[in-house]
């Protein structure tokens, strides 16, 4: 009877930590340069069309959802969380996610759109921002599209935020 107690624990145990190991094995992390490609509206100083703006952190979640931080260039200390845990739309080329938010200092949308090209993905984004408190007219408000290529990276790199030198070439 000890034997086949000890027989059940040992197949639970296996069979637990496949399914743990499996359940982390399949979230993903990209680190993804952005580039300005367009001005569409406003302006702002760190907006400069062909420039690298920052990083995208992204998370692909196991369920088809995803994570972004983003990190302004030369900013070592502040990453924002553009979106938290959102559910991803699929597409005929790949993934789309929207995000909208909305307080008293101001207005956000960014749309990202993600294709899978091998083991990483190229992607488009386009922020609108406004600010109704500005006290500047024209940093009132902005809207541009940008681009990149993202790179797989563990999720420590993820959770910290890290950026190692970006090159600004075309």
């Amino acid at each position: 009877m000890l034997n086949k107690t000890k027989l059940i624990i040992v197949y639970l145990f296996l069979i637990l930590s496949f399914l743990f190991s499996k359940a982390s094995a399949n979230n993903e992390y990209f680190k993804c340069p952005e580039k300005i490609l367009k001005i569409i509206k406003g302006q702002d100083p760190l907006l400069k069309v062909g420039s690298i703006i920052g990083v995208n952190y992204v998370k692909f979640h196991i369920n088809k959802s995803i994570t972004i931080k983003f990190k302004y260039l030369g900013d070592n200390d502040k990453l924002i969380e553009i979106i938290s845990d959102k559910k991803l739309i699929e597409n005929s080329l790949g993934y789309e996610v929207y995000n909208k938010v909305t307080n008293k200092d101001q207005y956000v949308e960014n749309t990202y759109n993600f294709i899978k090209i091998n083991d990483s993905y190229a992607f488009t984004r386009n922020e609108n921002w406004w600010s109704p408190n500005s006290e500047n007219q024209s940093n009132k408000n902005y809207e541009y599209e940008s681009s990149g290529r993202c790179f797989k990276i563990k999720k420590d790199e993820f959770n910290l935020g890290k950026i190692v030198k970006i090159s600004d070439k075309k």
